[in-house]
């Protein structure tokens, strides 16, 4: 399977990487296309002056590497910012909750009573359409409402806030959420 995949990858060529870098007007990458970088310097050249292993000179008496000719690139530490549009917020998150309010004031503005409501309904939805399926009826099923979904919700809060070894230890003694 892996090489079938592998198979149906398009290999990109250099010529269609650089294509798209010309293309580009946000790119870190300037072009050569001479056979001199912009300080003067041979590409192809070691710092002693010598051809790579896979370089060679050509008649013109520049250099190139073994392979199809390409453009040289150099990365710069130039950062083109665009300007941006200005951004008018007009939904900012607002609220009156006076200062001093609860962790649980400001919960709740986020997950609010019809939030509860569409989880309860959904939720005794779905047991119902799961006994239809299922072709028989739970008579221990009882319709669940928004005070158990609720609780069910701070249960949850409650179990990552508070870290225990085992799931039993949530529920010894006198636990209240």
């Amino acid at each position: 399977m892996a090489s079938a995949y592998r198979a149906s990858r398009k290999r990109v060529e250099d010529v269609e990487i650089f294509q798209v870098l010309e293309e580009s007007t946000d790119s870190d990458v300037t072009i050569f296309s001479s056979e001199e970088d912009e300080d003067g310097n041979e590409p192809d050249s070691d710092k002693d002056g010598q051809l790579g292993d896979n370089s060679e000179t050509n008649e013109d008496g520049g250099t190139r590497t073994s392979g199809p000719e390409t453009p040289y690139l150099k990365w710069t530490n130039t950062i083109n910012f665009k300007e941006l549009e200005k951004h008018e917020n007009l939904s900012d998150p607002k609220h009156s909750l006076p200062v001093g309010s609860s962790e649980k004031d400001f919960f709740e503005l986020f997950v609010t009573n019809d939030f509860y409501n569409n989880v309860a309904e959904e939720t005794n939805k779905y047991a119902a359409l799961s006994q239809r399926k299922a072709g028989t009826v739970d008579n221990n099923w009882e319709d669940t409402n928004v005070e158990e979904i609720q609780a069910y919700i701070r249960i949850l809060i409650y179990m990552d806030l508070v870290d225990l070894p085992e799931i039993e230890d949530y529920f010894q003694g006198d636990f209240c959420v």
